[in-house]
């Protein structure tokens, strides 16, 4: 008898569907510096940090769904750029897990050295989702 052919590979199992595409979105609802801090660099400096404050988010999400709002905040500069105080003032987000990600991740922030020795950084974002 012709030797038998080796057994033929079972076909690959297909790939599940790829997961609905999560979109979490951070906006800028305002700004604004004092003491000749230019806007523009920092602007740039937080919005450095969106990747650290979207895991904030997403945590927060992975325990409501829903969680979605605006938190603004007020930093206050030493001579070097560093944080000195961080502060929510204001904002529709009450998840105090999340404020506490949130400020804990921007008084990490370097910015740079204000002109005038010492500045106040007002900020505000707005954080959204669709697909969770």
């Amino acid at each position: 008898p012709p030797p038998s052919a080796p057994p033929v590979p079972a076909a690959p199992a297909a790939a599940p569907p790829p997961e609905a595409k999560k979109a979490i979105e951070l906006t800028e609802i305002e700004g604004s510096v004092d003491n000749e801090m230019n806007v523009l660099e920092t602007r740039r400096t937080l919005r450095a940090v969106y990747p650290d404050l979207r895991r904030c988010y997403e945590v927060a999400l992975s325990t409501d769904r829903t969680t979605r709002g605006t938190v603004h905040l007020a930093l206050d500069l030493v001579p070097d750029g560093s944080v000195s105080m961080t502060k929510v003032t204001a904002g529709t987000l009450k998840d105090s897990t999340m404020l506490a990600c949130v400020v804990g991740v921007v008084e990490k922030v370097k910015f740079p050295p204000p002109p005038l020795g010492v500045a106040r950084v007002r900020y505000g974002i707005e954080f959204k989702s669709q697909g969770f």
